[in-house]
């Protein structure tokens, strides 16, 4: 009985450890790969990296129309992710840091597969289109989230 009226005990709410980098997730790093993800995938669809030479590319090499927006779509959903793992993580809800996990595997799917399907319908390599510092963010925050919320896996129980 006297558990329940034990207001000193930890919850969710008010951690026992430092959770700076978790405030930075929810309140800043997932918006923002939400708004950089809605402008890469709008530009997808929309041929927009190219500027005004979209209609000319496409017609050069009609496949990549489709590719830009297969990936376009993917992006979209990558930053509609973002979003609700953001509300995951700061509701502490159970399976939140493992979301987080996937969320960042599939951005590296998306940053390696692009140029993959890119490279198969235009005359451009891999190489050619593949940066590997695009995949520097999501790599270091799958080891970095991983090693942290392991430590905090106690607090997500909602």
């Amino acid at each position: 009985m006297q558990d329940q009226f034990d207001f000193q005990k930890e919850t969710p709410t008010q951690p026992d450890m430092p959770m700076g980098w978790h405030k930075f997730l929810i309140y800043f790093s997932l918006w923002a790969g939400a708004v950089v993800n809605l402008i890469n995938g709008f530009q997808l669809l929309t041929g927009a990296q190219y500027e005004d030479n979209a209609d000319w590319i496409y017609s050069m090499y009609g496949g990549l129309r489709g590719v830009d927006m297969l990936f376009g779509a993917a992006i979209l959903a990558l930053a509609a992710a973002c979003i609700y793992v953001r509300f995951q993580l700061a509701g502490y809800k159970r399976n939140a840091p493992n979301l987080l996990m996937y969320l960042y595997v599939a951005n590296v799917v998306v940053t390696l597969a692009y140029p993959l399907l890119v490279s198969m319908t235009t005359p451009l390599s891999f190489g050619e289109v593949f940066s590997a510092t695009s995949l520097v963010g999501p790599v270091a925050f799958i080891f970095i989230n991983k090693t942290y919320y392991e430590k905090r896996m106690h607090l997500f129980v909602n």
